[in-house]
């Protein structure tokens, strides 16, 4: 019984030793470089939203010289380039959503649900006018088609496999609440 009381009362003086230093460090005035980086990651999530729309072009740029697109062409890659050029979420549609926390769960399963077709259509406007376009080109034309794409599919097949094996190689039992056994007796 000493020893739990020891145990316990050690356990309390070491949270109290952790509660005053996080409270000390939390006191402590913030310097003038803290603002500029609390307001980075805004900057920096704006950046990214240009940065994806220029990728984005960059990369139909890339298929159309790789594809070698002839005059003859043109209006099926113009057509096929507007149909799968992602469109900009305005600020908007974000406020005409209603708030979820309102809804009650039958509303909110309407909606998921109403999202959910909407972007069904839009992936099958997608995908037809991806054969739309494919039918277009010659056969050296759709085999580098379908290199590109499936080097593109590859990649995020495999950055998908990598994420989830990463979570779960590198969790051990002790990441969700489980205590490891000591490794020696304890006498």
């Amino acid at each position: 019984m000493q020893r739990f009381q020891r145990t316990f009362a050690t356990a309390i003086a070491a949270a109290a030793l952790l509660g005053t230093a996080a409270f000390s460090a939390h006191a402590q005035p913030q310097t003038a470089a803290a603002p500029a980086a609390q307001t980075a990651p805004a900057h920096a999530h704006k950046a990214q939203k240009v940065d994806l729309a220029q990728r984005h072009a960059q990369r139909m740029d890339h298929l159309k010289t790789v594809l070698q697109i002839q005059p003859s062409q043109q209006a099926a890659w113009d057509k096929y380039v507007k149909a799968i050029t992602p469109e900009p979420r305005a600020k908007a549609d974000r406020q005409q959503r209603p708030d979820l926390r309102k809804l009650s769960t039958p509303e909110r399963l309407d909606l998921a649900q109403q999202l959910r077709k909407e972007r069904n259509a839009k992936a099958e406007q997608r995908e037809q006018a991806t054969r739309s376009f494919y039918a277009s080109l010659n056969p050296s034309q759709q085999k580098a088609f379908d290199a590109i794409s499936a080097q593109r599919h590859s990649k995020s097949a495999k950055h998908k496999e990598g994420h989830g094996k990463r979570l779960d190689d590198h969790r051990g039992p002790r990441h969700h609440g489980a205590i490891a056994a000591p490794t020696t007796a304890v006498q």
